[in-house]
């Protein structure tokens, strides 16, 4: 039977030889307060890891009649999750989803595609399948050539013991991806901060389009009540185009607060994709090795040799490669913006590529809450010593 109470799911998933979720949601009956946890992808031996679609699965099944769930996703190909939302969708709860047409290859538009078809047949309350003809893209808001919607969250009003859960991560819903390494981070009892999230979905399923959305009112939110700061790409350079501008690009400008060293501090930055037009991130990346910071970088497949010769020969900086990497974060440890002892993570579906930033439907969150630091430096430091 399955477990559809999230402490349950996060049990089991504490046997596992990885730290992969931390920060257990509360008991039945305690006071709602802001919590967080992470889920990790850690696949062994290229044997698929299903972590992470399990645990969403969880917490779709745990979702009751009369809440409501919203979800956007890139590619879109297995049936578990597709399922499950038509479970929920058939005991009442409102389904939202805004989802790529295309999807990587044209898959989600495939004939054969069982997961869009489950969708399309459970009846849910909106499903929007995004894409410009015209404009020759399947995003929502974005409206470049070749602009994806490629979100990977999804919301819950309430589930199993939690309430206005936010769900953000770097894995699409397919086969290759359970042999990824892949993140995710649950926030939960921050009503605000899924309120952003719900404005956005709004905009997603609307397909408003805006290539300079992240600057716009609803691209850009800080939570009064966890502090957590969202920002929804695509975001224009100066011009209204797709340069590589420092001023204007958004890890650049977290980054900037980094300005003082303090002894022991240290940037870890796993991501899939680091590609020339993301140079003004590696000198930032530069920069902060020169204040005399630990900087480390685990590249995924799609990390160009330009980037690598950017940062090579510098102090403190030291460059690995894991081809099987998907996840997308940075966790620094140290100063940040005057105040000392302070541990960010910023993570979502944001790869370090031009597209990514200036072209693309995404998400990036910045979190500073307890011990989600300290969980994705352990994930960073097995992903450190499988990479080459």
């Amino acid at each position: 039977m399955r477990i559809t109470v999230p402490l349950a799911a996060l049990l089991a998933l504490a046997m596992t030889a990885l730290l992969t979720v931390t920060a257990a949601p509360p008991a039945a009956g305690a006071a709602a307060a802001v919590g967080s946890y992470t889920v990790f992808n850690m696949p062994a031996d290229g044997q698929p890891d299903h972590t992470i679609e399990n645990h969403l699965v969880d917490l779709i099944d745990g979702a009751p009649a009369g809440s409501s769930i919203h979800g956007a996703m890139y590619t879109w190909t297995r049936t578990p999750v597709a399922e499950a939302l038509a479970r929920a969708q058939a005991r009442g709860v409102a389904v939202r989803l805004a989802v790529d047409k295309e999807g990587e290859g044209g898959s989600n538009s495939a004939p054969d595609n069982a997961a869009i078809g489950v969708l399309k047949n459970a009846g849910l309350t909106r499903l929007v399948l995004c894409g410009n003809s015209a404009a020759g893209n399947s995003s929502c808001i974005a409206n470049r050539s070749n602009s994806l919607n490629h979100n990977k969250f999804f919301t819950f009003s309430a589930t199993g013991d939690l309430s206005q859960v936010v769900f953000v991560s770097s894995a699409n819903i397919t086969n290759p991806q359970l042999r990824l390494f892949n993140n995710a981070v649950v926030i939960h009892g921050d009503a605000e901060l899924r309120g952003a999230f719900l404005r956005h979905m709004d905009n997603l399923l609307a397909q408003r389009r805006n290539n300079n959305y992240s600057a716009s009112a609803d691209g850009y939110f800080a939570s009064p009540v966890s502090d957590i700061r969202v920002f929804f790409p695509p975001r224009a350079d100066s011009s209204g185009g797709t340069g590589a501008e420092a001023s204007t690009d958004l890890v650049v400008g977290r980054l900037r607060y980094i300005t003082r060293y303090q002894s022991g501090c240290s940037l870890d930055v796993a991501h899939a994709q680091f590609t020339g037009p993301r140079a003004p991130v590696a000198d930032e990346l530069i920069r902060i090795a020169n204040l005399g910071c630990r900087v480390r970088v685990v590249g995924g497949d799609n990390m160009t040799d330009y980037i690598r010769d950017r940062l090579a020969g510098h102090a403190n900086i030291t460059v690995r490669g894991l081809d099987s990497l998907h996840s997308k974060y940075i966790v620094y440890t140290g100063n940040y913006n005057g105040a000392a002892g302070r541990s960010l993570v910023f993570t979502g579906s944001h790869n370090l590529t031009g597209p990514s930033l200036r072209a693309h439907d995404e998400t990036m969150i910045r979190v500073e809450l307890p011990g989600i630091a300290d969980s994705y430096r352990a994930n960073f430091t097995q992903l450190w010593s499988r990479a080459g």
